[in-house]
Order: C-alpha cells, then sequence, then structure tokens
C-alpha cells in the first residue's frame, strides 16, 4: 500500500453525471486519483452516499488535474474533496457546506529550522526552503506565504530524500501521511522537531448544475463528519500497513571487491546488496539503499537519515560501535593489507607509524590515532596513488588488492595484514527491537552456507 495518504484527501475527485430535473433515480460518475492507492479504500463511502439520496456513484480513476478542469467545463460533475481556496472563487463550483473531514498539518524540521518559524513574527523564514506536496494546494499557499523558496514534489518520498540531501529545509506534512510515514519507518522523528501549521477543512465540490442535490448530499456528508468515519477509514489503513522499511547503506566505498563491485556494474546487484535484501526478506522488511557518500555515511547514520550501515568492528578502536548504535552478528570474514612499493621495508605496524600512509576518505582505522593518513576517494585511487608512487604505502582491503594483483602487472605487494574482522551491521540503536530477529536470521542462513555461496558466485560473475 502506497505511503500518500494525504493526496488522496487533497486529490481525491468525484465526478457526477449531470441529473435532468427529474427525481427519476440517476447514476453519477464519480472520479477519483489512479495514481493513488488509498483512494480506493473510500468508494464504497461515496457509492453510500449517492444510494441513501435516491441516486447512484459509478467510480472512475482520474488525475487531479485534469478532473478540475473537467469539473469546470461541466463535463463532469464533482470532486470528491478539495479545499476551500480550490474552489472559492471559481463560479462554476458549489460545494456542499459540511466539511467531510479535517486535516490537520505540521512543519518538520530540525530543531533549528522549526525554531525560525516559532519566533514571533517568524526569524528569517523567507530563506528557508520549505517543500510539500504538489497535490496539495492549501500547503502550496503556506509554503509561498512563508518561504521564498517553496518546492513542490510528487511524493513524500522524494521530499523526505531531498531534506536528506540538505535540498529543503522544512516539510509539510498532514497528520494522517505523518502516522503512515512513521509506521512504515519511512520517516525517522528522533531526528525532527514538529511545529503545527494549521488544519484546513475538505469539502465535496459539485458543478453548479448540480444545487438540487447538494442539500441532500449535505446531510450525508453530516452523518460522516459526525461520525469520523473519514477518519477511521483513514487510521484502519494505517493500521493495516504491512510495509516496513530499513533504509541503509552498505559501505561507503564502491570498489572493494568482491562486496561493493555491481555485477554488470549494477549498484543493486553487489554482494551486500543482496545479501542485506535476503537477510531483511526473511522478516518481511523493505530495504531501501542509498548511495551515501564514504566520508558522510557515518553521519547519516547518526542524524538517523539511514537505519544502518555495513561495518565492521575491526575498523573501530576496542571493537566498539558508535553512540547509539548496536552490531549484528558477523556475516562475512574480511581483512585488510598494507600494500608498499617493494622498495619499502615496512613488516611491522610501528613501521608504518612512521611514514605516511595512503587511506580511504570517510574510513575509520582502529589505529587512526597513530596513522599518518592521506586520503583517496576509494580504493581504485589509491591503487593509483600507489601506482604512481604519491605514497610508499596504503592501506587495502585483501581481496580488493589481491584481485587487482592477479589481473594486473604490478611492483606493489601486501607487506602485513593491517586488521583482521567481520563485516556486520551496524545500526541506530532505535531499532533494537529487531536485532535478535536480524541475528537469527543470520545464523540460520550461515547454517545454510548461503553467504558462501553468494560470495562464491560473486565472484565468479565478476571475474567472467
Amino acid at each position: 500500500m502506497r505511503l500518500l495518504l494525504t493526496a488522496f484527501f487533497i486529490s481525491v475527485l468525484t465526478v457526477l453525471a449531470a441529473p435532468e430535473k427529474s427525481w427519476a433515480k440517476k447514476c453519477y460518475t464519480v472520479a477519483y486519483p489512479y495514481e493513488i492507492k488509498a483512494a480506493e479504500a473510500f468508494l464504497s463511502v461515496f457509492e453510500e452516499m449517492y444510494s441513501n439520496i435516491g441516486h447512484c456513484a459509478k467510480m472512475v480513476a482520474m488525475p487531479y488535474n485534469r478532473a478540475y478542469s473537467l469539473l469546470e467545463t461541466g463535463e463532469i460533475d464533482a470532486n470528491m474533496t478539495r479545499v476551500k481556496i480550490a474552489f472559492e472563487d471559481n463560479p462554476n463550483f458549489i460545494h456542499v457546506k459540511t466539511p467531510l473531514a479535517s486535516i490537520d498539518t505540521y512543519y518538520l524540521g530540525y530543531q533549528d529550522k522549526i525554531e525560525r518559524l516559532e519566533q514571533t513574527p517568524p526569524e528569517d523564514s523567507s530563506n528557508l526552503t520549505i517543500g510539500y506536496m504538489s497535490t496539495n494546494i492549501w500547503a502550496k499557499k503556506i509554503a509561498e506565504k512563508m518561504s521564498k523558496n517553496p518546492l513542490a514534489v510528487k511524493s513524500y518520498e522524494q521530499l523526505i530524500a531531498l531534506h536528506n540531501k540538505g535540498r529543503v529545509d522544512v516539510l509539510l506534512i498532514d497528520g494522517f501521511s505523518f502516522k503512515a510515514l512513521v509506521k512504515t519507518n519511512a520517516l525517522n522523528t528522533t531526528i525532527f522537531k514538529r511545529k503545527y501549521a494549521g488544519s484546513y477543512p475538505l469539502y465535496h465540490v459539485l458543478h453548479k448544475d448540480h444545487a438540487d442535490i447538494a442539500e441532500m448530499l449535505d446531510q450525508e456528508a453530516q452523518k460522516l463528519s459526525n461520525t469520523g468515519r473519514i477518519e477511521d477509514i483513514f487510521n484502519q489503513l494505517i493500521s493495516k500497513q504491512d510495509a516496513y522499511y530499513l533504509k541503509f547503506s552498505d559501505t561507503g566505498s564502491k570498489a572493494r571487491y568482491p562486496f561493493t563491485i555491481g555485477v554488470n556494474q549494477s549498484p543493486e546487484k553487489t554482494l551486500l546488496t543482496e545479501t542485506i535484501k535476503i537477510i531483511l526478506a526473511k522478516l518481511d522488511i523493505i530495504p531501501k539503499r542509498f548511495d551515501v557518500h564514504a566520508t558522510n555515511r557515518v553521519q547519516a547514520l547518526k542524524d538517523g537519515h539511514i537505519d544502518f550501515i555495513v561495518f565492521s568492528p575491526s575498523w573501530m578502536k576496542d571493537n566498539e560501535p558508535f553512540q547509539h548504535t548496536i552490531f549484528s552478528d558477523p556475516i562475512y570474514e574480511i581483512s585488510d593489507s598494507v600494500v608498499c612499493d617493494k622498495s619499502q621495508n615496512i613488516t611491522t605496524h610501528k613501521d608504518l607509524y612512521q611514514t605516511y600512509t595512503g587511506t580511504v576518505a570517510g574510513y575509520s582505522y582502529f589505529d587512526d590515532a597513530f596513522l599518518k593518513r592521506k586520503d583517496y576517494a576509494n580504493e581504485k585511487e589509491l591503487i593509483k596513488a600507489l601506482e604512481a608512487g604519491e605514497v610508499s604505502c596504503g592501506i587495502l582491503g585483501t581481496r580488493s588488492f589481491a584481485n587487482y594483483a592477479k589481473n594486473n602487472k604490478t611492483r606493489l605487494h601486501a607487506t602485513l595484514t593491517h586488521s583482521t574482522g567481520t563485516l556486520n551491521l551496524l545500526i541506530r540503536e532505535e531499532k533494537k527491537d529487531i536485532i535478535n530477529d536480524i541475528n537469527n536470521v543470520i545464523a540460520n542462513l550461515k547454517r545454510q552456507k548461503l553467504f558462501d555461496v553468494l560470495l562464491n558466485d560473486h565472484v565468479s560473475r565478476q571475474n567472467k
């Protein structure tokens, strides 16, 4: 079930065939947004409304903007729900006076951004980029009033992604969508502050030719409003959400053989991504992979933009995770090697600490306090620098360098093992309730030797 529950309220449309001037039963065509699956849950409500006034409703899916245009010309007869500013100045529209529901809306953003909106008057809010759903006319009006930089998007997923990338400062989100996004873990509320932005009623809107049934429909709208049936249906939809997302970055490097090199260069066909999908599928959890640069992914985890990364305890001092994070059980064994030009006589870690060492930007090393780091963007760039003599030694994944040496003539060699360890999932602490389930799946897959099969399969495919 798609998460765009609010968009239903904003964009759900009904269309009614124009009745003749008689009290014979008429069947009205009712349009609803074809792109919003949640809208289908409300079809029976409006069929019932028209049945109760002695008519019938034929439900038809239709794009939001097209339905508005057809209503304006009289080719269709009503919009299921609209905010008042969408129709109040249009002489071709009339509306059922009793609103079907009322929607609360909130600003959502980092504390410092929301605090700027809380000032009286709001301090520098015009410089904030406020993002909102393009179908939400009420949100559009508020965003344009508060900001010189309003930004309309087509989905909340896109809006959240833009916020994570720093392109949106504040989100405008309705209460129903907020509940749905939180329940499915598409939105991490621990990193956001919420501020009430306002509430807007939703009305059933008809073409002006249908004033003869507006009063009867108003009585039906009063029943819906008094019973809270619309809100109940939304809450039921939210409670039945069975999709649960975990957002992750596999590793910062896209060149750690064989773990992050995609088959046929596909980022979705790396060993780690496929492994994560298999683990989470056993728990009915949907994984969402984000390409996070190595220099940013740990911070993205700490900030809550992603739920976990793939990381090794061996890269950390004393094998301890970052604060407020937890390691899963191990998945794959790994090691890192010190790779040097053959002219270098590096045989111990202490020898290494006496010279500049090539490292990967954003990577953590257990002995960072002793290393004289010279960072490169990734393993490929580090190997190029070693070959060019820019740096005499570097730390590389053992498998990565072995694969490189096998396929290239090189004067480089691995002088000693820098560290040995495992690749684990490093998960935010608030997800600790699922860590035991994840560990049970890992243990079962290890007993089946599935990880060995996956690793060997990727090695064979990457070597073709």
